[in-house]
């Protein structure tokens, strides 16, 4: 397949279309092999294909991206299928093959960084990878946002929503839960990041930039968040709340405060057992020091609220 995918490239550059079936139809034969081969050669099968569609990306070669989506999303399949306690370690494997090509797509905002959500939701249906699914995307969303990488942090965080909402569907509380600090951590180290990459020294000047990150990610722990109160998942409505209550706190732009207590708000009418928010609060009102200096502060904008 790699010596395929090299020929397939520069066919392409030299406008010879014959040479893509070659390349499916290799992989196609993934599914002919046994248990023990797959196990042996999944990761070069993905590899190889996410390699191919990887250089025609960033060559700006058009393709017929289906047919590739198509191979990848079989491949993909199939080795989940033969993954099981004993090679648990080839979960961050293959799921960081398909984060690397989504972050491709992304850089040149080709259609497929949709497609790709789609193979995470096929990961996230077998369950015994759902774990390494979400710390794997989370952790990148850390790295994204560290390098102050605005798009590559947006996207992995939509990535994110997209695991969350599956798992807040099928009542999975504690992975829909742990999502909501993934989603928190990634706004704040990409405001730390962007902060100090264009040597601001005082947080009072935000930009644009770091804002449209932050209003990006409070849109998507609303929606999740949402999701969570609507299937009565108590542990992640109480960490969609923290979360939103964080954001709030670190940030100092007024419209985006009070945009934040209007979400709560909107989000506590809809919350059946409303001692869930109150022990949110109540965990908020122990905290000591800075913490509690800025909570403080941040209560001013939604008083009535606050008060429940």
């Amino acid at each position: 397949m790699d010596v395929r995918g090299k020929l397939l490239i520069k066919s392409y550059e030299e406008r010879v279309f014959q040479v893509s079936y070659g390349v499916v139809k290799i992989s196609n034969d993934f599914s002919r092999l046994s248990k023990e081969e797959k196990l042996f050669s999944m990761l070069y099968f993905l590899e190889a294909m996410c390699n191919i569609v990887t250089e025609l990306i960033q060559k700006d070669i058009y393709f017929d991206d289906w047919q590739y989506n198509v191979t990848i999303k079989a491949i993909l399949e199939k080795s989940l299928e033969v993954i099981d306690k004993d090679n648990s370690y080839r979960k961050d494997q293959i799921i960081g093959l398909i984060v690397d090509l989504g972050l491709e797509a992304v850089k040149k905002d080709h259609k497929l960084k949709e497609d790709v959500k789609k193979h995470f939701k096929e990961v996230a249906t077998s369950e015994k990878c759902l774990d390494a699914l979400i710390s794997n995307i989370g952790n990148r969303g850390f790295g994204t946002a560290r390098d102050s990488k605005k798009l590559e942090t947006i996207w992995i965080c939509s990535c994110l929503k997209e695991v969350g909402i599956y798992c807040a569907l099928k009542r999975l509380d504690r992975h829909t839960s742990r999502i909501f600090s993934f989603l928190e951590g990634s706004e704040n180290n990409y405001k730390v990041s962007f902060l100090e990459r264009i040597n601001v020294i005082s947080k009072d000047r935000e930009t644009d930039e770091a804002l449209d990150v932050t209003e990006n990610i409070i849109g998507i722990v609303e929606e999740l968040g949402n999701k969570s109160i609507e299937n009565r998942l108590e542990t992640s409505s109480r960490e969609a709340f923290a979360a939103l209550i964080e954001i709030g706190m670190r940030n100092d732009n007024t419209n985006l405060k009070k945009r934040i207590c209007e979400t709560l708000k909107h989000m506590y009418l809809k919350l059946e057992n409303k001692a869930i928010f109150k022990s949110v609060i109540d965990a908020f009102e122990k905290k000591q020091g800075h913490k509690l200096d800025k909570f403080t502060e941040f209560k001013e904008f939604c008083p009535d609220l606050m008060e429940v």
